[in-house]
C-alpha cells in the first residue's frame, strides 16, 4: 500500500516521517500506520489474514442521522478484547481512540489476551461500541451495572492526562452532536502498574446531560463509549483493558 500523510497544510515541506508499528497474532497480522504533526494525529490500520475464518464479519453501514433503530433489552453485554468475535452484542467498535486487539497481558504474556487502549492526540475522543451485526437501540432495563477491568502504566506522561475511566451512554443514530444528550460514569484515580476493575451502578451516572436522567428513562441509546486519559488535551497514551461487561 502506498499511504501519504493528511492534508494539513498547503505549504510543501521537505520530510514527514510516519511510525509503522506491525504486530503478529494467531492467524493474521496488523500493521498500523501513524502520523504526528503538531497537535493532530492520523492512523490507518491494515489486517492481513493468513486464516479466513478469523475475518471479521462486514458491518453495514449505518443509517443516517434522525433513525430510530429496533430496540433490544439484553440481560448481559460485553466485550473481552480477545478477538474480533470475543464479544456479546458490543461488537461493533469505532472511535477516534482505537483498541487493538489480542495482545499480550503487560502482566504475564501467558494470561489471555487483552486489548491495548491507544489514546491518540485528538482533544476529544473515545472508543465507540455499538450492537453487531445490525444497529439497535439499548433498552437497559435488565441491567444494573458495568464494569471494565483497566491498568494504566506509569510510563505514560500523567498530569493533564488522567488516571481516570469514563463509561458513557449516547444516541449517535439521532444526531450527529450526539455529546449533548448522554450519560456517563467516571471513576475515581486509578492506580498505576495493576489490573484495576472500573465498577458503576447504571441508576448512579456521573452526570446526565438532563438532570437526573437514569438509562431507563431512555430507549433510544444506541452506543456505548470509553474513555481514558480524560478529554480536552492532547496527551497520548497507552492503556489496556479487559472484560467490558453490563451485568443484571
Amino acid at each position: 500500500h502506498t499511504v501519504g500523510a493528511p492534508n494539513y497544510s498547503n505549504i510543501p515541506t521537505a520530510t514527514r516521517t510516519f511510525a509503522i508499528d506491525i504486530e503478529s497474532f494467531t492467524g493474521y497480522d496488523v500493521m498500523t500506520i501513524s502520523y504526528t504533526y503538531t497537535d493532530l494525529y492520523w492512523s490507518a490500520k491494515y489486517v492481513n489474514y493468513t486464516d479466513a475464518t478469523l475475518e471479521p464479519a462486514i458491518i453495514d453501514v449505518p443509517p443516517g442521522f434522525g433513525v430510530d433503530l429496533p430496540n433490544i433489552t439484553p440481560t448481559a453485554m460485553s466485550h473481552s478484547f480477545v478477538s474480533t468475535t470475543s464479544f456479546v452484542q458490543l461488537g461493533a467498535i469505532s472511535g477516534a481512540s482505537t483498541i487493538t486487539l489480542g495482545v499480550d497481558d503487560p502482566t504475564n504474556a501467558a494470561n489471555p489476551k487483552v486489548g491495548r487502549f491507544n489514546r491518540t492526540g485528538d482533544q476529544f475522543q473515545e472508543a465507540k461500541f455499538q450492537v453487531s451485526p445490525d444497529l439497535k437501540d439499548i433498552t437497559f432495563t435488565s441491567l444494573t451495572t458495568v464494569k471494565i477491568d483497566v491498568y494504566l502504566p506509569s510510563t505514560n506522561t500523567y498530569g493533564t492526562l488522567t488516571k481516570k475511566v469514563i463509561i458513557g451512554l449516547a444516541d449517535p443514530s439521532q444526531t450527529e452532536q450526539w455529546w449533548t444528550n448522554l450519560i456517563q460514569y467516571e471513576s475515581a484515580d486509578l492506580p498505576l502498574d495493576t489490573w484495576t476493575t472500573a465498577t458503576f451502578t447504571l441508576n448512579t451516572p456521573s452526570f446526565s446531560s438532563v438532570a437526573g436522567q437514569k438509562p431507563n428513562d431512555r430507549t433510544d441509546l444506541d452506543m456505548v463509549f470509553l474513555q481514558i486519559g480524560g478529554g480536552g488535551h492532547t496527551v497520548t497514551g497507552t492503556f489496556y483493558v479487559k472484560n467490558l461487561r453490563f451485568e443484571p
